[in-house]
């Protein structure tokens, strides 16, 4: 299953390998889909994000080529497809535990859980395993 990292710079890796993503645009193409994960976002939502006031009669076109791109680069085996083509526009479908922004806000919910019910180590250990997710500014490398 390929893990999506957003907490630092934005990273697709399948096992230990991380996946190339292309270009600057690339990149940011993903971290857009990631931080919408599981939610359709317009293709006018996704120009804008890209090339921001430039809504031109070609937008449309360079943006189904940059999806089409990260759908190559983020399923390369074509086992399952992630990047769905939605009326409108694309979705992102994540499963649980795929994206590490996610993951925290499960391991910080347990651990509060855990302070809640009187269990001060196993709250200390969820909440270090969260900690250990980031790995310095989130989407550090998209402006």
């Amino acid at each position: 299953m390929v893990r999506f990292a957003i907490l630092g710079p934005v990273e697709a890796r399948d096992g230990e390998q991380e996946m190339p993503l292309g270009g600057r645009r690339q990149v940011a193409l993903l971290a857009f889909l990631l931080v919408h994960a599981n939610r359709a976002v317009s293709t006018d939502q996704l120009i804008e994000a890209l090339w921001p006031g430039q809504n031109a009669a070609g937008a449309p076109k360079r943006a189904q080529v940059a999806v089409g791109r990260l759908r190559r680069a983020i399923d390369r085996r074509g086992e399952h497809e992630s990047l769905r083509t939605v009326s409108g526009g694309y979705s992102l479908q994540l499963a649980a535990g795929q994206l590490d922004a996610k993951v925290f806000e499960a391991l910080v919910r347990d651990g509060l859980r855990a302070l809640d019910a009187g269990e001060p180590a196993n709250a200390a250990e969820h909440l270090r395993q969260a900690l250990a997710l980031w790995r310095g500014p989130a989407l550090a490398d998209v402006a």
